[in-house]
């Protein structure tokens, strides 16, 4: 679940804010835990380095200048001023700010700044492997896909195979769902990696062209599971 702490002490801010997070909640089908800090006070004693913080501008002080406030107190969430002064874009840089955006917002900038912070998140994710006396540590999305061959199951990468000591069905249980889907009793594919899906939803195309096939019982919470990946993660469709 990602963390958005609002920070605004405008009633009207916080409530339009807030009414965009709940249409993102809601259209992307992706939980949001909401906080709302009124003072900056109040926010120094949290610790939240993988938050998002949405800060505006207040008679008191403007958005940029409490961003720098933070920085100086060395908390690292991405911090999102925003402001009616223009003018202050170039110290924003200063202070590392993730995204500056100009008051009124619209929808489409806060879904714009929510997933490309989880984009930029998904990227760090790591798989650690076990591989005899190894142990291996993979970003999630090297991972294409994972098969049980021989009753032993191989994990393959976009860099070559490692094999599991634990059985198929073990590797299915510890693995995000939101990005790994078992689409088969013999094979797990991650979603990230799917070029294609065939018209009769009966095989998946990898993007390194390996072809995996889906079970016929198993297509219809397929064809589910995809569309919410595909909701929560896809950024530009060309049809």
């Amino acid at each position: 679940m990602l963390t958005i702490v609002i920070l605004s002490n405008s009633s009207k801010a916080i409530s339009g804010l807030k009414s965009i997070l709940e249409l993102y909640t809601y259209e992307k089908m992706y939980p949001i835990d909401v906080k709302v800090c009124k003072d900056i006070k109040d926010i120094l004693k949290l610790s939240l380095p993988n938050a998002i913080i949405f800060i505006t501008d207040s008679k008191e002080r403007n958005a940029v200048k409490t961003a720098q406030i933070l920085r100086e107190h060395r908390h690292t969430e991405a911090l999102v001023p925003i402001t009616d002064n223009i003018e202050l874009v170039y110290e924003a840089f200063k202070v590392s700010a993730y995204r500056v955006l100009k008051a009124p917002v619209a929808n489409a900038d806060i879904f714009e700044v929510i997933d490309s912070f989880r984009k930029r998140a998904l990227s760090k994710h790591v798989v650690v492997v076990k591989d005899g006396t190894e142990t291996i540590s993979l970003a999630m999305s090297d991972i294409t896909y994972i098969a049980s061959i021989n009753r032993e199951a191989k994990i393959f990468t976009r860099h070559g195979e490692i094999n599991a000591t634990v059985p198929l069905f073990q590797i299915a249980a510890q693995l995000p769902n939101e990005f790994f889907y078992m689409c088969h009793r013999s094979y797990i594919v991650n979603l990230m990696n799917i070029r294609s899906v065939s018209t009769t939803i009966d095989r998946i195309t990898l993007i390194d062209g390996t072809v995996l096939p889906i079970s016929r019982r198993r297509k219809a919470e397929f064809v589910g599971a995809r569309e919410k990946f595909m909701q929560n993660h896809t950024y530009t469709i060309i049809s």
